[in-house]
């Protein structure tokens, strides 16, 4: 019985919401029938658009509502028409649009939609876009692709593009860095906001961080501040600005570490930075900012002295700011984040290994007569003759015509180079001494460092007497005097393994002694800067020297009595001879070489 009862009570609640949305439904049939049963008429000169619909709705009992982009002023004039035909003339010929619902008109600018064709196909995006909102078509690529795309609010308006079976995310990139919008890509996500830059200037911004943290950087004309943003979302590190960050950045580079980064977007700007554990702090260096965010950094030095490190600052490092810790060879620099990273590339390009270069030398002295033997062996000739020891002789010379131009330039200092020295050139000197013809003076080595000079003294020193005052107090003092070989050599290292190298010799002998009993001493000296290759030979001949050599011999006793013992019983014999010093000098570099490019 109870059941039979709640059935009828749910059978008649049911009938009567069917009558009331019955009703309802008439009722607005007959509102609509209403509406398009009355005419209008009316005339209106630039007048705002908002009045006009106003009137309308006053006139004929309509609820007229509008959205805010309706707006601007209309002309328009009209005769016995229906009043919905009315309005939607007025509202299309004007940009606009309206819905019925409900007894109420909503008036909204006409909305175009565009052109949109999109087409996904094997990772491969074809775009047709003309005039189209920049959602949606995200949307719809999105939606075709399965990529995860986030846009911001500031993301909004018009786009054009045409790209035809380019490489899906290359062509999502591709189109909005040309319709001015930043993208960066994040764990499989883009993210797209709106770009800065100046109206007609092509803008492009894109921010990648790998998995190993590099980033890559590809902007034009994009807002400083805003690349900090970015950079903050991508890397997760922590960023605090000191007041207002301003300025525009083109940037493109690649596999760059977050302090590399912002040292170069900060570079040639009036912002510094530093850094306190894993925050950075960025703040404009002319103000007080900058004296907060300055800090120091002692740089131990590898390879050169630190004494020498100021003596060749750049012009953007102060020398105030670089003082030298002589007892631990460093520098210690003060400033901020971004001029310490700069000393400290400098640093880099400068503390490397410095050459050392082994100085080999031989020294010869060589009967006249056997010069033109040693030469032409220490020449390393062909048998045409046509590599010479002497400039000189760089042409074929026969016999005679070579003897003879040998024997013209003998006599004059004169400076050649040898690739290589023979392998028995040795040998021809051991025999030449066995011979009495030749003399090793001395073969001495010495290693010096790149720039460095090598001394080598091969001589002697030797003491005189003079004597000053009175008879009755005589002083007499002890002088020095020196002669020899004195041989001084400065190596310069080249990046393609030529050595530079300057040279200035002095020879000097005991000439002999003058009337007033005072040692004469003979001095010759040359210079000059010669250029080698690593190991290779440079001579220097014509170094003449002529002798008189006097001996007597004689009987003891009897050779000395006086007239007689000359006469009779004493010999003496007078000897000249010529002798020329010959000096082989070759360098070598034996370390610190990993710069050089041999060619």
């Amino acid at each position: 019985m109870k059941n039979k009862f709640l059935f009828s009570l749910f059978i008649i609640v049911l009938l009567f919401f069917s009558v009331s949305v019955i009703y309802s439904q008439e009722k607005k049939t007959e509102e609509k029938n209403l509406l398009l049963e009355k005419r209008m008429t009316i005339d209106f000169k630039n007048t705002d658009i908002r009045d006009v619909l106003r009137a309308i709705g006053i006139k004929f009992g309509v609820n007229i509502i509008s959205e805010s982009d309706v707006t601007g002023n209309i002309t328009i004039h009209l005769i016995d028409i229906p009043v919905l035909e009315g309005l939607k003339l007025l509202l299309e010929s004007n940009g606009f649009t309206y819905e019925l619902e409900d007894n109420v008109i909503k008036v909204e600018r006409k909305k175009d939609i565009g052109k949109i064709n999109i087409k996904v196909k094997n990772d491969s995006l074809t775009l047709e876009i003309e005039n189209a909102e920049i959602k949606d078509v995200l949307r719809e690529i999105s939606k075709q692709s399965g990529i995860n795309i986030i846009a911001d609010q500031a993301v909004q308006g018009k786009v054009s593009c045409y790209l035809k079976n380019v490489e899906l995310k290359e062509g999502l990139k591709s189109f909005l860095k040309a319709n001015n919008y930043l993208v960066s890509e994040k764990k499989g996500i883009f993210y797209i906001t709106k770009g800065e830059g100046k109206i007609g200037v092509r803008r492009r911004g894109e921010i990648a961080v790998d998995e190993k943290g590099k980033i890559s950087l590809d902007i034009s004309e994009g807002d400083l501040n805003a690349i900090l943003d970015e950079l903050t979302e991508q890397t997760g590190v922590g960023i605090i600005r000191y007041g207002t960050i301003r300025g525009t950045v083109n940037a493109k580079f690649k596999g760059k570490t977050i302090d590399e980064t912002l040292g170069l977007l900060l570079q040639g700007s009036d912002y510094v930075y530093s850094k306190e554990g894993d925050i950075y702090l960025i703040g404009d260096g002319k103000t007080g900012a900058g004296a907060a965010l300055s800090s120091s950094k002692l740089i131990r030095l590898k390879h050169i002295k630190a004494e020498d490190v100021v003596k060749i600052l750049p012009s953007y490092i102060k020398q105030t700011d670089v003082k030298v810790v002589k007892e631990q060879n460093a520098v210690l620099v003060f400033g901020s984040e971004k001029s310490i990273n700069r000393f400290k590339h400098f640093i880099d390009d400068i503390d490397i290994i410095s050459p050392q270069v082994m100085i080999k030398a031989l020294i010869l002295e060589v009967s006249k007569g056997v010069t033109r033997e040693l030469e032409l062996r220490g020449g390393y000739f062909s048998p045409d003759t046509t590599q010479m020891l002497f400039p000189e002789l760089t042409r074929s010379y026969a016999g005679s015509t070579l003897n003879k131009a040998l024997d013209e330039i003998a006599s004059h200092l004169e400076l050649g180079t040898i690739s290589h020295l023979p392998g028995d050139f040795m040998l021809t000197i051991h025999a030449l001494e066995s011979a009495g013809k030749a003399k090793v003076k001395a073969e001495p080595r010495i290693a010096t460092l790149n720039g460095n000079e090598a001394n080598i003294d091969v001589g002697w020193t030797g003491y005189y007497r003079t004597t000053t005052g009175t008879p009755e107090n005589p002083m007499i003092q002890l002088h020095s005097v020196s002669a020899g070989i004195v041989l001084k050599i400065v190596p310069w290292v080249s990046a393609s393994g030529e050595i530079t190298t300057v040279l200035n010799l002095e020879v000097s002998s005991l000439k002999g002694i003058s009337v007033s009993g005072l040692p004469e001493i003979s001095k010759r000296t040359a210079s000059t800067t010669v250029r080698l290759n690593d190991g290779e030979t440079i001579v220097i001949g014509g170094l003449v020297q002529s002798t008189t050599a006097e001996t007597k011999a004689k009987i003891p006793i009897l050779g000395s009595i006086p007239i007689i013992g000359d006469l009779f019983f004493t010999s003496q014999k007078k000897t000249d001879d010529e002798t020329e010093l010959i000096i082989y000098i070759t360098p070598k570099i034996i370390s610190g070489g990993e710069g050089i490019i041999i060619e």
